[in-house]
């Protein structure tokens, strides 16, 4: 089965609120991380994005770290895990050696 968005670029995140991390992928992480703020009643924030990779390969991590995580799972994609935990499971993935890590984006919603 192919996604029409299969030949789009995309970045594997995780994003804190509270004691919940969030593990996801998306295209714009700005916009995406708008849209996180809008729906979380917790203050959000961005630990860690990847790369731009493809979009099958950034769900391909994305569905092992939930698969790794499933001890610690919450809800939909978010597990009460501590976020370094994700990141580290990441980059056993990745080619990174080194998490790209960002303060709180400030962006006005």
């Amino acid at each position: 089965w192919r996604n029409k968005r299969d030949g789009h670029q995309m970045v594997v995140y995780v994003v804190k609120a509270g004691p919940f991390t969030k593990i996801g992928i998306a295209e714009n992480i700005r916009t995406r991380m708008v849209v996180i703020r809008c729906h979380c009643p917790l203050p959000v924030e961005l630990v860690y994005h990847s790369k731009p990779m493809l979009r099958p390969r950034a769900r391909e991590i994305e569905v092992a770290c939930h698969n790794h995580l499933i001890a610690y799972h919450a809800q939909g994609e978010w597990f009460e895990v501590s976020p370094m935990a994700a990141v580290n499971f990441i980059n056993t993935l990745t080619e990174e050696d080194i998490p790209i890590e960002h303060p709180q984006l400030k962006l006005v919603v």
